[in-house]
């Protein structure tokens, strides 16, 4: 009479693939056989655990592998893969960009840009779907639970009596007579009105300058005495020419570009001896302060959202540079 040990190993052989049965036989047949004579070692026992956990492994290996395959008509990780097929030429240019300048021994031109951001005022609006499940959860409650009649002392639920009111208006009916909540789209909104922060409140909005007809972030040269984040600080300072109160999260750039000079550019006398520019981006929140208009050195400006600013870089220098634009923002 077998043990269940073994009848267990015999089962588990019956599950694998003919290689793994064949191996797994053997080593069943002399535990079987050592059983029958009551000849079983140690190092017999210890084979035949190490088998058990072997096959346990290769089972486990063989779902991981199942699992991989088995959503192969989905499209998975898209928005993963455009990122890493735009990214990826663009960090191999830098690297030969930065090798090709140390191999002539010119130095970079060192620019900063200064990403002047205003954060949402409001929060964004709740989306259908969310509202549907409020309303439906708010319905299935009415009902409440059901008790003995023993136990009547709970009462009966309140029956359900769907608002049909806006979350605006149930608000103003519980603040005091006289004030109202300010509307979640402005004035600027309905008359399209870039000029002013009071715009886009649910979204992130962006300082945006025109300079010689294009449209570009706050930009300047570093200079040996100061830090890249002074000298972002200084450019929004310098473009338009106002007292911004700035907030600055990280000493950090959250970018960093490539612009390589062709010989012609070269012969410029504030190119002259620089092989190309290298352009460090600094993300820095809007605190309080206005641009003032009538002393600003560029010919215009623009509080844009991500999607205004990248149409507008698209437009102007096409569609690789709007990707990267997408992607900072």
């Amino acid at each position: 009479m077998l043990t269940s040990s073994v009848v267990n190993a015999a089962k588990a052989v019956s599950r694998l693939n003919p290689l793994q049965t064949q191996r797994s036989s053997s080593a069943l047949s002399i535990v079987i056989q050592n059983r029958r004579s009551g000849t079983v070692s140690y190092d017999e026992r210890k084979a035949a655990v190490k088998e058990k956990r072997r096959e346990a492994w290769e089972k486990k290996q063989d779902r991981l592998v199942s699992l991989r395959t088995r959503r192969d008509t989905k499209p998975r990780n898209v928005a993963i893969t455009k990122f890493k097929d735009w990214f990826g030429p663009l960090r191999v240019t830098n690297e030969i960009r930065d090798r090709k300048a140390r191999q002539a021994g010119l130095p970079w031109k060192v620019k900063v840009v200064s990403v002047v951001e205003r954060l949402p005022v409001v929060m964004p609006d709740i989306p259908k779907w969310e509202r549907d499940f409020m309303e439906l959860q708010q319905y299935l409650d009415s009902f409440g639970r059901e008790y003995p009649k023993e136990l009547d002392f709970f009462g009966e639920p309140e029956p359900y009596e769907n608002p049909g009111a806006t979350d605006e208006e149930m608000m103003e009916a519980l603040l005091p007579e006289g004030l109202k909540i300010p509307p979640r789209e402005t004035d600027a909104d309905h008359a399209g009105n870039v000029r002013t922060r009071d715009r886009e409140l649910k979204t992130r909005v962006y300082l945006a300058v025109q300079e010689k007809g294009a449209w570009k972030f706050p930009t300047g040269v570093a200079k040996d005495d100061e830090t890249l984040l002074d000298a972002a600080v200084r450019a929004t300072a310098e473009a338009i020419d106002s007292d911004l109160n700035l907030w600055c999260p990280s000493n950090c750039p959250m970018a960093v570009d490539t612009i390589r000079y062709s010989e012609g550019d070269q012969n410029e006398e504030s190119k002259n001896g620089f092989y190309g520019e290298k352009i460090f981006f600094f993300r820095v929140q809007w605190d309080s302060g206005d641009v003032e208009e009538n002393c600003m050195r560029v010919d215009d400006y623009a509080w844009l959202t991500q999607e205004e600013m990248v149409e507008k870089v698209k437009d102007e220098q096409g569609e690789d540079a709007s990707k990267f634009y997408h992607y900072l923002l």
